[in-house]
């Protein structure tokens, strides 16, 4: 084999590496899921989060969609926040996806479940099991947040959304008593029949 030779299997190797790089990174991309248009004619990422949107809408639930709100150091986007019950929702659509982007996305989820936590913040997790269930799940979640003590809504937005005026809000941020879940490990107020990150039962 002389020098074209070689020349020549070279390039068509590096060539057949490129396609398979950018095949695997369009996979990647594509997992994140397909964009949709709600209900009301809003863009949102996933056809999953459509549903969750489409939900809200229906039953005159009012929400702000993948806003960065600051907690201390760090900077998250959620992606569903209820003003009215001072709750965030956050989707966890792709933790089964057995790639680089699933295992970041792992990562990520840990990191954010920790600072809402950390910041006695109320929130709610949908699984991609879950959206068969809404009408069930997000209803009894916003009932057993409702007895957890968090900050108050005016406070929440004066320190994340960096809007002035908390016209004397004195409210105190008090923890209540934990317990652990069984099943993630996660701290839940005591009381509560459902885990606030899993969802499993605790009765």
């Amino acid at each position: 084999m002389d020098l074209m030779d070689y020349l020549f299997v070279i390039v068509v190797a590096g060539v057949l590496i490129l396609l398979v790089l950018k095949k695997t990174k369009k996979k990647d991309k594509e997992s994140y899921g397909v964009v949709s248009e709600t209900d009301k004619g809003e863009e949102v990422k996933s056809k999953a989060e459509k549903s969750v949107a489409d939900y809200l809408n229906k039953n005159d639930i009012k929400y702000k969609y993948e806003e960065t709100i600051k907690l201390g150091n760090n900077k998250i986007k959620y992606d569903f926040y209820l003003p009215k019950y001072d709750i965030y929702i956050e989707y966890w659509g792709l933790e089964s996806l057995d790639n680089k982007t699933g295992e970041k996305y792992r990562k990520r989820k840990a990191e954010k479940i920790g600072l809402y936590d950390e910041h006695n913040l109320k929130l709610i997790s949908i699984q991609p099991e879950d959206l068969k269930n809404l009408d069930t799940i997000i209803p009894r979640r916003i009932k057993e947040l409702g007895s957890k003590k968090s900050k108050s809504a005016k406070t929440v937005k004066s320190l994340l959304f960096g809007k002035e005026g908390t016209e004397n809000d004195e409210s105190k941020d008090e923890s209540d008593e934990t317990v652990f879940c069984t099943k993630c490990g996660n701290t839940v107020p005591s009381g509560s029949e459902f885990c606030d990150t899993c969802g499993n039962s605790l009765v």
